[in-house]
C-alpha cells in the first residue's frame, strides 16, 4: 500500500503533525480525534514514518475490537 493511501486512512482517525528536529529527523505526531491521545514517531523518511503510524493504528483498532468482544 502506498504512503499516500496510508496517510488518507490515518487522517480519518487522527490529526497528523509533521516536524523536523535539529538532527534532521522527521517527527510525526498523531492526535486521536475522539480521545485526544498523542503518539509520536521519529524517522529519517516520510514513508517510514507513515508506515510506523499506520501499523500503530492497526494495532489500536485490533485492541479496541478485542476489548469490545471481551
Amino acid at each position: 500500500m502506498r504512503a499516500t493511501t496510508k496517510l488518507k486512512l490515518l487522517l480519518l482517525r487522527y490529526s497528523v503533525q509533521l516536524d523536523l528536529d535539529e538532527e534532521e529527523q522527521m517527527i510525526l505526531t498523531l492526535t486521536d480525534k475522539v480521545f485526544g491521545s498523542h503518539e509520536q514517531f521519529v524517522g529519517k523518511t516520510y514513508s517510514v514514518l507513515v508506515g510506523k503510524a499506520y501499523s500503530f493504528m492497526l494495532r489500536e483498532i485490533k485492541a479496541e475490537e478485542k476489548r469490545l468482544v471481551d
